[in-house]
């Protein structure tokens, strides 16, 4: 999501039927400005890390149940620019396996 004011990133899943939210992002304040800085060539990767991040900006991860997720930041994510805050990131919501389908009956 992105706006003006602010911007931020999120991935992973709602498991209705499971009652599990696993979700995990980075959340970017004042977008417009703080994304200037990741559409400078060369530069931009590693100051705003990417055309959808910011120069400043914090990991966040939401874990638990829908009717209780719970919300966790990383506030030392916030001192580092760009690709450097991938160290921060919460893993929480990357997909590490493969889809799996029933089998054919």
């Amino acid at each position: 999501m992105q706006g003006p004011i602010i911007g931020g990133t999120i991935e992973g899943s709602l498991d209705l039927p499971g009652n599990q939210v696993r979700m995990s992002g980075t959340f970017v304040p004042m977008y417009g400005l703080n994304n200037m800085f990741g559409q400078l060539p060369i530069l931009g990767l590693f100051l705003g890390g990417g055309s959808n991040e910011g120069l400043i900006g914090m990991t966040y991860e939401i874990v638990g149940t829908p009717g209780q997720p719970v919300l966790r930041v990383n506030p030392i994510s916030a001192m580092a620019p760009g690709v450097l805050r991938k160290i921060f990131e919460f893993n929480t919501g990357k997909q590490n396996n493969p889809v799996e389908f029933p089998p054919n009956n």
